[in-house]
């Protein structure tokens, strides 16, 4: 969907989808939240901000959980585990 990378162009990526979920909450468009959640958590966790970064990540796997996402959790998770403890 977009050819920006997290890794490479974290705040890129954080702008680019504000407007993705914006709608997924108004919309209530649970896929493309959790997966925007987890996208934009590792960009934060990518431009230091390690607070936001499990705070979005984490609702990426309470989403997912709770809509039976199970490959969207298991990717949340893993990247939860990966970030520093505060």
């Amino acid at each position: 969907m977009f050819n920006v990378s997290v890794v490479q162009q974290p705040a890129r990526a954080r702008v680019t989808l504000t407007p993705l979920l914006s709608a997924a909450e108004r919309l209530t468009w649970v896929p493309a939240l959790a997966c925007g959640c987890l996208v934009d958590g590792r960009a934060a966790a990518a431009l230091g901000d390690h607070a936001a970064g499990r705070m979005l990540i984490g609702r990426a796997v309470e989403l997912a959980a709770r809509y039976q996402m199970p490959a969207v959790a298991r990717d949340a998770l893993a990247h939860l585990d990966a970030l520093p403890r505060q």
